[in-house]
């Protein structure tokens, strides 16, 4: 889970350390962070030409309710 669409391009495209580089076909990502639809659509396109599935999963809340481990799927 990451702050932003920003933050989220960069876990999963970024060249060297993106997450989606060193999946392998037919595995799973998935996406927990609160994105942008269409930074959501994007990267659904993405993950398909990787031959990886895709599933959001956005959780409701932020750190105050983190802390008291109260976040919803």
């Amino acid at each position: 889970m990451v702050r932003d669409d920003a933050a989220s391009r960069s876990v999963w495209l970024d060249g060297e350390t993106g997450a989606l580089a060193g999946m392998a076909a037919d595995t799973l990502a998935i996406e927990c962070s609160t994105l942008g639809l269409d930074w959501c659509l994007r990267l659904s396109r993405h993950v398909a030409s990787y031959r990886v599935q895709f599933l959001d999963a956005p959780v409701d809340g932020s750190r105050p309710q983190a802390e008291p481990i109260s976040l919803f799927i």
